[in-house]
This record gives C-alpha cells, structure tokens and sequence, in this order.
C-alpha cells in the first residue's frame, strides 16, 4: 500500500505542479532556506563528498538487492520476484523523486527573474551585446595587472571574497532568506566530471558544492558563484549564470571581478558576433573555443584584449578540452538537456547562455544593481 502511494503522490505532483506563486512564497521563500541552511551546516561538517556516499550506495545496492532477492527467490518464482522488484524500484524512485522536490526541485517552478527585474526584451539588440562585449574587453584590460600581481588564491579563499557580495546580490534579488554557503569540495568521481566537460554541481541532498579539481583559480570564482546561486534556490541555469556575474562584477575584490569578466567574455563576444544574444550552447562553446584562440576582432574602433587576458582564455580553453571525451561528454548534455526540459526549462542545456539576455535586457543602477520591476 505505501509503496502504491508514492508512486500516487509522485506522478501527482508531476502532472499537476502548484503555481509559481505559491512555490515563490511557500517554498523558495518560506520554509526551504531554514531547511537548506541546516542541511548545509551539516554537510560543510563533512569532510567528504556527500553525494560519493550516495553514488556508491546506489551503484552498489540496487543492483545488489536485485540480486539476492532474485537468487533466494528459488527456481519458478524468479519471474514473480522480478516483478515485485520493478514495483519495488519503481516506488523507490518515487521516494526519490518526492525528496528531490521536497528538498530542492520545487525551486524550478518558482517565478522567473524576468517577472521579477525590470527586464525589457526590447533591450537586447546587437548594439547592446556589442557595447557589453567592449567594456569586458576593457574591464579585462584594466583589471589584468592587479589580478596577475599575486599568486591566486585558493578556493576557500575565494569563497570568502564572495561571500558579502553574493549575500547582498540575492537579497536585491528578492530573497528573503539568508544562504547557507557550501566550501566547495571535491569528488571521488572527479574523472567522470572532467570526461563530461562539468565545471561543477549542486548536490540538492546534502546542500553541497561539488568542483571539478582541475578547474583553473581564474574559473573558480564565478563557477562558485553560480552554484551557490543553485544553493539559494535559483534552479534555472540562466539565473544561477546572472546571479554569478553580478556578483563577481559587485565584488570589491579586483581578482574577482577579474575572473567574473574572464569567465562570461567567451558568451559575450559569441553574442556580439552573431548580432544577438548566444542562445545555442553548442554554438556558444564553439565561438568560445575560437575566441580564445584568436581574441581579435578584424572591425576597426574595437578594443582588443591584453596579451595576458589572451593567455588566460588559452589556458581555460586548453584546461576544458583536454580532459573531455566527447562520447561521455554528449551523453551526459543529452541527459540533463532532458532533465531540464522535463523540470519546466524549455531551452534545456542551452538556458546557461540565455543569461547573457537576461544581462542585457534588465536595467541596473550603478555598481551593477539589478532593479526590481515596479509593482
């Protein structure tokens, strides 16, 4: 009976989600950021990867408990046993599914930023991805020789530099609850994210950040940014992408805001290029790769980046191809494009891009302030 009720309850709220509305206020900003700063508190405790322990126990014990209840099942009712099993793992993934949401996935549902800011599609014209392009270039150049002056830091080093401006770019954002900040930390299954091409992810179980360790220190502030931006309830790809800029770009700290242009010129010179917002993540890789080779732009009156600017976007390029095989790779962004389709996120894997959009169609006041649409 109760496994018959999960499956119920599952493909209940599946088919009939509750509204943004009531996920805005009951969820993201009623009761998940007391339970997301608890669970965090205690995983930041851990010294370990907590989503290793899980792989682990479900890599090891589904495939073993199907084993030993077929095997002792005895000969003529193994088909009965593999039957019972199916329905068994099928209101397993029930479970799953329902503390998925409970914990974390209800966040995908809750309303987008562009109900939120003052964000006008209008905004987003070729002139203003061109404009936005150059003061990164120009940004870059001015910010290179204070960045380059001392050794860089190390994680933990970074996340306190990002702490205050991260905390205060959720809350303009609207939020009401404060974060619980996750010390990224490293995986067992590091291999994996570096076969796939992923910078990093959000373990929504035990509200964790998980890194890959061969990620440059350049990189590392704004893949922070983003997944604790997943940590404060911002599922969408496109938001978490957002919240890292501005919150690298707000940051007092000249290194920072060096690695936050550093990681979103690749998108906003694609998007410059292209006349328009880069909307295809395939696309947008590849002008990535090309940006970093070559990093000049033939039109004349443009600024051109710094030889130390060019060389860190080598290096990024170099660091991302040379750990991926594209088999693993285009399985796993296969994957999770469906994951995000089937969670309410139309544009899948190519959302991440989409924020350069969001960037140029919302209005900021100085210091790189996101304003609120009126009410």
């Amino acid at each position: 009976m109760t496994r018959a009720v999960l499956i119920a309850a599952a493909l209940l709220l599946y088919f009939f989600p509750p509204s943004p509305a009531w996920v805005e206020r009951y969820f993201s900003n009623g009761y998940y950021p007391g339970l997301q700063r608890s669970l965090a508190s205690v995983s930041n405790r851990i010294p370990f990867a907590v989503c290793d322990v899980l792989i682990v126990l479900l890599a090891i014990g589904l495939p073993g408990w199907w084993a030993i209840r077929i095997r002792s099942a005895g000969t003529g009712r193994r088909a009965a046993a593999v039957g019972s099993l199916a329905f068994g793992t099928a209101s397993l993934a029930a479970a799953v599914f329902l503390l998925f949401q409970a914990l974390w996935g209800l966040n995908y549902l809750r309303e987008p930023l562009t109900n939120k800011l003052d964000y006008d599609r209008a905004r987003v014209t070729e002139a203003a991805a061109i404009q936005l392009a150059d003061l990164a270039v120009t940004e870059l150049n001015a910010l290179t020789t204070a960045a380059h002056r001392s050794a860089w830091p190390d994680r933990q080093e970074w996340s306190k530099r990002l702490r205050s401006p991260f905390e205060q770019a959720v809350a303009d954002l609207g939020d009401s609850g404060r974060t619980g900040l996750s010390t990224p930390k490293k995986s067992l299954f590091n291999f994996y994210l570096s076969a796939a091409g992923i910078d990093g992810f959000t373990n929504p179980f035990g509200m964790e950040v998980v890194l890959d360790s061969r990620l440059l220190p350049q990189e590392q502030p704004f893949a922070i940014a983003h997944e604790w931006a997943h940590l404060a309830g911002f599922a969408d790809e496109s938001e978490a992408n957002f919240i890292a800029l501005i919150t690298c770009l707000r940051c007092e700290d000249l290194s920072v805001r060096y690695a936050g242009w550093l990681s979103v010129y690749p998108s906003l010179a694609h998007a410059a290029a292209f006349n328009a917002p880069a909307s295809n993540a395939a696309a947008s890789n590849a002008a990535s790769s090309n940006s970093a080779a070559d990093n000049k732009d033939e039109r004349p009156n443009r600024p051109q980046l710094a030889k130390e600017v060019s060389s860190d976007l080598a290096a990024i390029q170099k660091r991302r191809s040379e750990g991926v095989k594209p088999w693993v790779s285009g399985a796993e962004w296969r994957i999770y494009d469906r994951f995000l389709k089937a969670n309410g996120v139309q544009a899948g894997i190519e959302s991440y891009d989409l924020f350069i959009e969001l960037a140029l169609g919302t209005r900021f006041a100085p210091t790189w302030i996101p304003q609120l649409r009126s009410k």
